[in-house]
This record gives C-alpha cells, structure tokens and sequence, in this order.
C-alpha cells in the first residue's frame, strides 16, 4: 500500500493525523485498508487535531491496482500497454493510460505497489467541516456530517465513480502532506492502515480477497504453447 509511518502526529490524541474512509464500506483488516461496497461511492479525507497546519496543501493519490490485494500493474522498468478504461475523482475524469503518469511518486514508499499507473489531487481542508473523531481502523461510518463542537476532526469529500474501469482493475488512494522536519528536506506524512480502495471491475462481493495476477505477453504465450503441447500429446496417446 502507498502509506509510510505517521510523522509528526501528537502523542497526546489515539486517532491518527490523517485517514481516508468510505462510510458505508468495508475495513479489511488484512489488506489495511477501507474498501468502497460499490463502483461508485463518496471517499473522506480526515485531518486533526493539529489546526497549526490546517492551511497546509495536502494530496490524495491514487493509483491503480491489478485486483484487490494491492498487487502492482507492472515491475521495474516495465511499462504495460493496457486498456484499463477510466474513472472519475474529484469531479473530474481520468483515462489511465493518457490522463495518469507512469512510475513511482517521489518521496513516497512503494510497499510493493509500484511501479504503476497513478495521480495526485492537491487540495486543502475548511475550518467550516468538523465532524466527530473517529479511528477509521476500529470504525467505518455509516455516513459522516458536520456540526462538530469539540473533539472533532476537518473533513472534506470527493465523489468517486469507477464504472467505467476495465475488468480486474481497482484504484488505491492515500492521503499525505509533507512535513518540514529540519528546515530543509521534507519528508511525506502518510499514516500507516487508513487508506482506501475502490471495488475492482470483476468485483461481485466485499472483500473481494486476491486475484491472480495477469500474465504478461510474453509468459501467456508460452502458457498456450504449453497447452497445445499438452493436447497434442494426448492425442498421440490416444
């Protein structure tokens, strides 16, 4: 999963700096991670308690996943050709090929994901949503709303809809920012078990559990050889 070890959370609160969350949806414990129960859903990013940096930009990324065991597209140095269709996040539509870039995000922990196809959405919190704090590990919303007055967390929505993603195919999404630690280098806060992922195209229960892995060109054909190999040789027996 994109997610790295929680910097600069106070010690002081048990829930972490920032979550991601489907209300309505499911948290595997397994995979760590809230999976949506449909193809299209609204994804919450949560942010608290430290309002110092509530004017901070953060960014949600989002990346695409062979099934919905957070298995990478592709390996080092390969750069598939996939018809894998397109998504919309944020208000906005997404063909993976041609709208997403290829690789692995700089400064970020690949947890095996990457290489693969994958996005960033910049935006920032209002101090005007608050809701009730929740830890997403222990608890998934049924729904989430404002008019918090104290004990709250910021919060803001992006609708998602993955419909029109190609069969076997998911999309993974995490939230961070960059933290300052010497004044000089920044290092990327992504706390470690609450990010999110849609159903994937093939998807008919919650969890899903694992899938295996496409074949690439190259394996499939001699997957083919090797069973016309074996046909034929039933054949002769016969």
């Amino acid at each position: 999963m994109l997610s790295a070890g929680l910097l600069g959370a106070g010690a002081a609160y048990a829930v972490p700096e920032l979550q991601l969350t489907v209300p309505g949806g499911t948290y595997d414990g397994t995979l760590e991670t809230t999976f949506a129960s449909g193809q299209t859903f609204d994804l919450y990013a949560l942010f608290g308690p430290n309002k110092d940096t509530l004017s901070d930009t953060f960014y949600i990324s989002f990346a695409l996943e062979l099934g919905a065991d957070d298995s990478p597209v592709g390996t080092s140095g390969s750069h598939p050709a996939l018809n894998a269709g397109s998504f919309k996040f944020g208000g906005q539509t997404y063909n993976v090929t041609s709208d997403l870039t290829w690789g692995t995000p700089s400064g970020l922990p690949t947890h095996g994901d990457f290489p693969t196809w994958y996005g960033m959405l910049p935006f920032q919190f209002s101090s005007g949503n608050q809701t009730a704090s929740i830890d997403t590990q222990t608890t998934t919303p049924s729904s989430i709303s404002g008019g918090c007055l104290s004990d709250c967390l910021y919060f803001t929505s992006f609708a998602v809809d993955t419909s029109l993603l190609s069969s076997a195919y998911s999309i993974h999404f995490d939230l961070f920012d960059q933290k300052t630690l010497d004044g000089d280098h920044p290092a990327v806060n992504a706390p470690f078990s609450h990010d999110a992922q849609s159903l994937d195209g093939g998807c008919t229960q919650v969890p899903c559990g694992p899938r295996e892995q496409v074949p690439e060109p190259a394996t499939l054909a001699l997957m083919i050889a090797g069973l016309a190999g074996l046909v034929a040789t039933r054949r002769r027996r016969r």
